[in-house]
């Protein structure tokens, strides 16, 4: 843990060190008669979260951006599963992955509930921040990268959330008679 503290300090804000190493090995000597190592708990919440995310952390170091973006399906598809659940037996209805009847190749968002005369456009999200920016106490960085992940991707020249939402938003009024979103 020193050794990778020393590497990288985020601030007194980041815990990400005791998230890698919730566990650290401690030497014991019981009646100076034997000696052994054990492993001290730093805390029960991080290594539960450890043992929770450590599969998913392990197999994005092997395989990177195509488990990234295989993650990103499996979770659209499993927030689909939710609401499709919790609109059933209701007033409500879910469209889950609604796209336009003219371009049916094209996403207008990830889905969309209608409740009486209210719509609910809906984009999912599961961008990763950094460390240093959710830890490192520098507000410009955080918010570079929340426009970043969330708004619009400069590097990719990429539309995300806020951005899709309002796509969306016209896509969806923009044609209707006394709509602001004309055009």
């Amino acid at each position: 843990m020193a050794r990778e503290l020393r590497k990288k300090d985020e601030g007194p804000n980041d815990f990400t060190i005791f998230r890698r190493f919730p566990l650290v090995q401690q030497y014991y000597n019981l009646h100076l008669t034997s000696a052994w190592f054990g492993l001290l708990m730093m805390d029960n919440l991080f290594f539960l979260e450890k043992v929770q995310t450590g599969p998913y952390w392990h197999a994005s170091a092997l395989h990177g951006l195509k488990l990234r973006k295989f993650w990103g399906a499996v979770f659209e598809r499993y927030v689909n599963e939710l609401l499709t659940q919790a609109c059933a037996g209701t007033n409500c209805i879910f469209l889950p992955d609604p796209r336009p009847t003219n371009n049916l190749s094209k996403q207008l968002c990830d889905g969309i509930i209608v409740s009486g005369d209210s719509m609910v456009l809906m984009e999912y999200n599961s961008s990763i921040f950094r460390a240093d920016t959710k830890y490192g106490g520098d507000p410009v960085a955080l918010a570079e990268e929340i426009e970043n992940k969330l708004v619009h991707d400069k590097e990719a020249d990429e539309r995300k959330g806020v951005e899709q939402l309002a796509e969306a938003v016209k896509t969806s009024l923009g044609r209707r008679p006394g709509s602001p979103y004309q055009g």
